[in-house]
């Protein structure tokens, strides 16, 4: 998956700190910035230079160009400049902000603003959109992970094409318990803020959804200025919690703002065209999962190696899973439907047809707990599967210092091994990651509404509205 050219063993990812009153503060090594350089996969000369043009192709046309435009700029180099001032003028307000509301010194504040930063990373929408495709919503949930991983895959992909840095962790107080929560540490580029992405991306579709559909507002029950009141809440509360913990400057969020608004109406005009698709096309998963390894294949590369493309992974790996699951469940649905009619005709009893006896909470409580149990239980499984396949092939996805091949290096006085990750084994933890997660979304979408179905607590398949 990997490509690109290496830009040294000197991984600045590794020394990164948080200070707060003059301690330092280190997050734990992560796989992705445990090493010092990461070695290339080499297919053939022919095919590395394809590949190499393809991806600065993509990077630069699909990726770079609209940004820029939008911006009302001509030249990637000249666009680039520009926002390394603006981060460099964000940074002093940022650090202005934190001095008069006092943050870092006021734990009631601080631990809001680190908690509504947990609500768009993925580990929330690993809880929380589970539950709304089993309790609230069926379409409503999968349309909001669907927005939610192509938002983020989109956003991380052009935080590695213009490599604008975070604010100076030197100038603003950082929380140090954020660099634990956040799912990169913070390592990751700045611009655009994916936080800010999700903050409005997602209320906005929801409005949109809920209001806006053809045919379908005049029975939403819910006050409409109520949601939007939620909604606004949600985003400012997300939005100024970064500047506050110090992550992001304001050109950051408005890029964010501007791609999140973007997000929200594309997938809100698209989202019933990609549905019909998936109801009808034949062999969906073969052309998800083929999609899915291309826009992985032209990611962004960059050196030192940064968060974003295994975050990427396991994004891409969610949308196939979510996409091959729905397909099968519609399927299925209307074949429980063909039977249940045929079923009522003859007087005969169809586990399809049976009404919900349970009450709310109880049948609503169940499904979680068992969906839960088959999603989680399962997914080690998959995950020891894998890992052992690719260590029979001789790849190891998730390699100790021991494992790597190294040079010895002088820093100061002493001697330490260089610790260089091979191609293939990065490879090698993405195929486990991409598989893992693609089974999880397909467990979700498919096989725990079946199962919720067989023991007559069926998951919600009808629209939020009706």
């Amino acid at each position: 998956m990997q490509g690109g050219h290496p830009d040294g063993l000197s991984n600045v990812l590794r020394s990164r700190v948080c200070k707060t009153d003059g301690s330092k503060k280190q997050r734990a090594p992560s796989f992705d910035q445990s090493y010092d350089s990461v070695d290339e996969i080499q297919i053939s000369p022919f095919a590395d230079a394809l590949l190499f043009k393809l991806r600065r192709w993509f990077t630069l046309y699909v990726l770079a160009t609209p940004v820029i435009w939008m911006y009302g700029y001509w030249s990637v180099k000249k666009f680039k400049q520009r926002k390394h001032r603006l981060v460099k003028e964000g940074t002093l307000f940022v650090s202005r902000l934190q001095r008069s509301l006092g943050c870092g010194t006021r734990p009631l504040m601080d631990n809001f603003f680190i908690f509504t930063s947990l609500l768009a990373e993925e580990e929330f929408y690993l809880l929380a959109l589970p539950m709304l495709i089993w309790n609230i919503d069926y379409q409503y949930g999968r349309y909001m992970t669907m927005l939610v991983c192509g938002s983020l895959i989109v956003g991380n992909m052009l935080k590695d094409v213009f490599k604008l840095p975070r604010p100076s962790r030197q100038q603003v107080w950082i929380p140090p318990v954020l660099t634990s929560l956040d799912s990169t540490a913070a390592r990751d580029f700045g611009f655009p803020s994916t936080h800010a992405m999700n903050a409005l991306s997602n209320p906005l579709f929801t409005l949109l959804y809920m209001y806006y559909r053809s045919g379908e507002n005049e029975v939403v029950t819910f006050p409409f200025y109520y949601t939007v009141a939620m909604g606004t809440l949600w985003f400012l509360s997300i939005t100024v919690g970064r500047m506050c913990l110090g992550v992001h400057s304001p050109t950051d969020l408005r890029g964010g703002i501007i791609l999140g608004i973007i997000s929200a109406v594309f997938w809100h005009i698209t989202c019933d065209a990609w549905d019909a698709w998936t109801r009808s096309a034949s062999f969906v998963a073969v052309q998800v999962i083929l999609l899915a390894l291309l826009i992985l294949v032209l990611n962004p590369q960059n050196r030192p190696l940064t968060p974003t493309f295994l975050q990427n992974v396991l994004l891409a790996g969610l949308m196939a899973g979510c996409t091959i699951g729905s397909q099968l469940y519609y399927n299925n649905s209307k074949v429980i439907d063909i039977e249940t009619s045929v079923n009522m005709i003859g007087g005969l009893p169809d586990i399809g047809a049976r009404v919900e006896t349970f009450p709310p909470i109880v049948a609503h409580t169940a499904r979680v707990i068992i969906g839960y149990t088959i999603v989680l239980s399962t997914r080690q499984l998959v995950k020891i599967v894998l890992v052992a396949f690719v260590q029979a092939l001789g790849f190891q996805p998730n390699p100790q210092a021991s494992d790597i091949d190294g040079a010895a290096e002088l820093k100061g006085n002493r001697k330490r091994e260089a610790r260089i990750l091979r191609g293939w084994d990065l490879f090698s933890a993405a195929f486990v990651k991409f598989g893992t997660y693609l089974t999880i979304a397909f467990l979700i979408t498919y096989v725990c509404p079946q199962a919720f179905r067989a023991l007559n607590i069926p998951a919600q398949a009808t629209h939020m509205m009706h």
